[in-house]
C-alpha cells in the first residue's frame, strides 16, 4: 500500500488472489500537516500506481513519496519485516542466538544491528575489562582517576584561595566605600560648619527679605550685592590671614609640633611595632583558650570525684586492687553457690514428686490399717472352721464345707499377700526418699546459709569502694572503675601540671603587654591614650606622626 506491489519472482511466493478478486485495497494515515490521508491501491487498477486522496481531493502519487520521506521501501523492510532468507536460517541457531536474532528481527528487521553489537562487544573486551590491570585503556583509566583525584584536590584548594581573595576583595571594596563615605562626611560637616559660620547673616538676610521692598533700583540693588559678596570675601581672607599671623606669633610651631619633633623617632619606633603587637594578642588569645579549656578539665574532674585543691586525688592503694580481686573471687563463689542450691532444689523437687507418686500409689504407707489384717485372720479362721465342720458332716454337705473353706484361706492368704508386698519392697525406696528429702533439705540450708555469708561480704567490699570512690551506685564494673580512676587521676595532674605552666606564660604575657604599654607613655600628654588597647594606641600615634608631618 505504501510503496507499490512486489515484482513477480520464481523465488518469492505471489499473494495474488486465485478466485480473481481484487487484490489491494485502501490505508487511512493522520500525517501533519495534511491531516487524514487515504491511499488507494490496486494491482490491475492503474498498473498498481497509487491513488492519493487529502480532503476529499485527488492528488498525485508522487506527493506519497514526499510525505513517506524519508522513509522509502528498502528502509521500510529493513525495519519493519522479516525477509524469507532470515527466516530460513533460525533452524542452525541455538537458543541465545536465536533470541538475540529474534530481539534483533524485532527490533530492526535484521540482525545487521547484532552483529554490529557483538562486534563492538568483542572489540570493547580486547580494548577494556573492568578487572585487567594490563590493558592500555585500564591503565590509562587509572592515571586518569588519579589525575582527576589531583584535579579535584587542587581545585578545593583553588577554592579555599579564591575565597580568600574575595574576602580581601570584598574587605577592600568595604574599606574603599568607607573611605569614600568619610570623605562625603567631611564634606559635608565642612559645609555645615561654614553655613554655621555664616547662620547670623541668613538670619539677617531673612529680616530683610521680610521687611517691605525699599524703593532702590534694580542696578542698586545688584551692585549691593555684589558689594555684600565682596565683602563676605575679604572678611574670610582677614580671617585667615589673623590665623596666620597668630601662628607665627606663637613662633611659627605649636607645642605639640615641638613635641613631634623633639620625640619624632621614638614615634616612628611606636609604628614599628605592628609585628610584636599581633604576635602578643595572637598568644594572649592562645593562652585564653587553653586556659579555659584546662579550667574546664579540671572543674569536670573534680566534680565527678569530688577532687579540690584541698583534697587534690590521691593514688589509689595495693589494698583496693585486692579488695577487688576477693570481690571477683567471692561473685564467682556466689554463682556457684547459686547454681548448686538451684541443682539441690531441683533434686528435691525431683525425689519430692517420686515420693508422692508412691504415696498415692500405696497409700497404706502414710496410714497403715488394723482392720485389713483382723479381716484377713478372720476369714482364715472361718475358712479353717467351715474345713474342720466339713469333716463331721454327710455327702455332699462336708463337700460343700470343704470348698467354702478352701475359698476363705485362699482369699485370706491373697489379702495377705497383698498386704505384705508393698511393706516388703515399696516401703524401703519411700523411707529412703524421704530421708533423702530431709538430707537435701539440710544441705540447702545449709548453702543459703553460707550464701548469705558471702553475700554480706561482697557487701562489706563494696561498701569500702563506694566511700573510696564516693559513689552510691554498687552495680559497677569495679575494675573498669579503677581504670577510669586512675586515667582520670593521671589527666589532672598533668592538666594541674600545665596549668601551673600556662599561668607562668600569662605573667611573661603580662610583663610583654607592660613593656610595650610602656613605651606609649610619653605621648599620654599629647593623645588620648587611657584605658585603650594597644592598637588603638599604635593608631593614635600614627595619627599624630601624619597630622605633624602634614604641617611641617
Amino acid at each position: 500500500m505504501l510503496f507499490g506491489f512486489p515484482k513477480k519472482s520464481s523465488k518469492k511466493r505471489d499473494y495474488t488472489p486465485r478466485d480473481g478478486t481484487a487484490y489491494g485495497g485502501r490505508l487511512w494515515l493522520i500525517v501533519e500537516p495534511y491531516g487524514q490521508i487515504m491511499i488507494e491501491r490496486y494491482r490491475k487498477v492503474n498498473r498498481g500506481k497509487a491513488k492519493l486522496i487529502i480532503g476529499g481531493e485527488e492528488k498525485d502519487g508522487k506527493l506519497l513519496e514526499e510525505i513517506l520521506a524519508p522513509l522509502n521501501k528498502s528502509v521500510f523492510q529493513e525495519v519493519f519485516t522479516f525477509q524469507q532468507e532470515q527466516l530460513s536460517q533460525i533452524d542452525h541457531l541455538q537458543e541465545e542466538e536465536l533470541q538475540s536474532s529474534l530481539i534483533s528481527l524485532g527490533i530492526t528487521g535484521s540482525q545487521q544491528l547484532m552483529e554490529k553489537i557483538q562486534s563492538y562487544q568483542k572489540e570493547n573486551q580486547r580494548l577494556f575489562k573492568p578487572r585487567a590491570k594490563k590493558l592500555t585503556l585500564n591503565q590509562q583509566l587509572k592515571k586518569w582517576q588519579q589525575l582527576r583525584e589531583t584535579i579535584q584536590q587542587q581545585e578545593a584548594e583553588e577554592k579555599n584561595v579564591q575565597k580568600a581573595y574575595q574576602q580581601i576583595s570584598n574587605f577592600d571594596q568595604k574599606l574603599h566605600s568607607l573611605s569614600t563615605e568619610q570623605k562625603k562626611l567631611q564634606t559635608e560637616e565642612k559645609d555645615l560648619n561654614q553655613k554655621k559660620s555664616h547662620w547670623s547673616l541668613y538670619e539677617e538676610w531673612n529680616e530683610l527679605r521680610a521687611m517691605k521692598k525699599s524703593e532702590v533700583t534694580e542696578q542698586e540693588e545688584k551692585e549691593l550685592r555684589e558689594f555684600y559678596h565682596e565683602y563676605q570675601n575679604l572678611t574670610e581672607k582677614i580671617q585667615k590671614k589673623e590665623d596666620e599671623l597668630a601662628q607665627l606669633e606663637q613662633g611659627q610651631e605649636s607645642d605639640r609640633y615641638f613635641f613631634y619633633l623633639d620625640h619624632e623617632k621614638e614615634i616612628q619606633d611606636l609604628l614599628r611595632l605592628d609585628v610584636p603587637i599581633m604576635r602578643l594578642i595572637d598568644n594572649e588569645q592562645k593562652y585564653f583558650q587553653e586556659k579555659e579549656e584546662l579550667e574546664h578539665m579540671l572543674s569536670s574532674l573534680q566534680k565527678k570525684w569530688g577532687w579540690s585543691d584541698q583534697t587534690p586525688p590521691q593514688k589509689l592503694s595495693s589494698s583496693i586492687e585486692t579488695i577487688v580481686n576477693n570481690m571477683e573471687q567471692l561473685n564467682e563463689q556466689l554463682n556457684q553457690k547459686k547454681l548448686q542450691i538451684q541443682w539441690l532444689k531441683e533434686r528435691k523437687q525431683s525425689i519430692g514428686e517420686e515420693v508422692d507418686q508412691l504415696e498415692q500409689k500405696y497409700p497404706e504407707l502414710l496410714n497403715p490399717s488394723n482392720t485389713q489384717k483382723n479381716s484377713s485372720f478372720l476369714i482364715s479362721g472361718l475358712g479353717i472352721a467351715a474345713v474342720l465342720v466339713g469333716f463331721f458332716l454327710a455327702m455332699p454337705f462336708n463337700f460343700i464345707a470343704f470348698v467354702i473353706g478352701i475359698i476363705c484361706i485362699g482369699t485370706a492368704s491373697v489379702k495377705s499377700y497383698k498386704h505384705k508386698n508393698p511393706s516388703a519392697n515399696v516401703k524401703p525406696s519411700w523411707q529412703e526418699k524421704l530421708l533423702q528429702l530431709d538430707s537435701y533439705a539440710e544441705e540447702i540450708a545449709k548453702e543459703e546459709e553460707n550464701l548469705k555469708i558471702l553475700q554480706q561480704q561482697v557487701r562489706e567490699y563494696e561498701e569500702k569502694l563506694k566511700s573510696t570512690f564516693k559513689t552510691t551506685d554498687a552495680a559497677q564494673d569495679w575494675r573498669q572503675l579503677i581504670q577510669t580512676y586512675c586515667n582520670d587521676e593521671e589527666s589532672y595532674e598533668k592538666a594541674a601540671s600545665d596549668y601551673t605552666s600556662l599561668q607562668k606564660q600569662g605573667a611573661a604575657l603580662q610583663e610583654q603587654r607592660n613593656e610595650l604599654e610602656s613605651r606609649f607613655q610619653f605621648l599620654t600628654e599629647w593623645v588620648p591614650l587611657a584605658n585603650k588597647e594597644l592598637q588603638e594606641k599604635k593608631k593614635w600615634s600614627k595619627n599624630l606622626l601624619l597630622r605633624c608631618k602634614k604641617r611641617k
